[in-house]
Formats: structure tokens, C-alpha cells, sequence
């Protein structure tokens, strides 16, 4: 199952990603926004949440979703720094010749059942 956070703007353009089961909306930007939608990600237990922006917005949420993995970009691929603390794990590396998403996906795939992800990919 996959379902991807975004910002409420946002939502048409994930309805037409059809591997997407359900967008999990923030309504809000603002405090009482991300405690709403850190709820209702907490409460499908997700397996994993995937950042793909590399900004501390997408990886706070990621974190608050609950997740038992958080994974993201590496240092050198993150387009705000500070979003590293909040992962659990990286892909890729200074020299490691492509996006670090794909690392991280294909390095822990032997051992990843996720049968619930959530991804912040369309944070902004």
C-alpha cells in the first residue's frame, strides 16, 4: 500500500498517480495542520515513510508519521541539511553516482516488507 503526503494545493496532481491508494492531506500549514495530519498517519502504523524532497518540512512529518523506518536522501543529496536527523536511514553518498533514493531502496529491499509506505513527496 502506498499513500503519499502532500499539501492540499497539491492533491490533483496525486490523484492521477494511480500506484497511489490514498493522499493523506495536510489541510493546514500550520502547527494545528501538521498535529492533525501527524495523527492520521500515526494511526495506519506505516511500515515505512520515504522522503523524497530533502527538506526539514517533508522529514519532521515523515518522522511524526510513526514510521518504524525514515528514509531519505544523504547529506549530500538533501536539499536542507538539517532533515538528515530525522531519518533512520540514507541512501547513496557523496560519490555515489545517482539519486540516493535509489541506494536506499534497492540496498535494504532483501529485507523491507513494507506492505503499508508513506512518502512526503509533495511537500512544498
Amino acid at each position: 500500500r502506498i499513500d503519499w503526503l502532500v499539501d492540499a494545493k497539491h492533491v490533483p496532481m496525486i490523484d492521477l498517480v494511480t500506484v497511489v491508494d490514498r493522499a493523506v492531506v495536510l489541510e493546514r500549514p500550520s502547527i494545528a495542520g501538521w498535529i492533525d495530519v501527524s495523527r492520521r498517519l500515526r494511526s495506519t502504523q506505516y511500515d515505512a515513510a520515504i522522503d523524497f524532497q530533502g527538506l526539514l518540512k517533508s522529514a519532521v512529518l515523515a518522522r511524526a508519521s510513526g514510521a518504524r523506518r525514515v528514509v531519505g536522501f544523504s547529506i549530500w543529496h538533501l536539499r536542507e541539511k538539517a532533515a538528515r536527523l530525522f531519518y533512520s536511514e540514507t541512501g547513496g553518498g557523496q560519490h555515489s553516482g545517482g539519486d540516493g533514493m535509489a541506494a536506499a531502496s534497492s540496498a535494504g529491499s532483501s529485507d523491507w516488507n513494507a506492505t503499508r509506505v508513506g512518502t512526503s513527496a509533495a511537500m512544498s
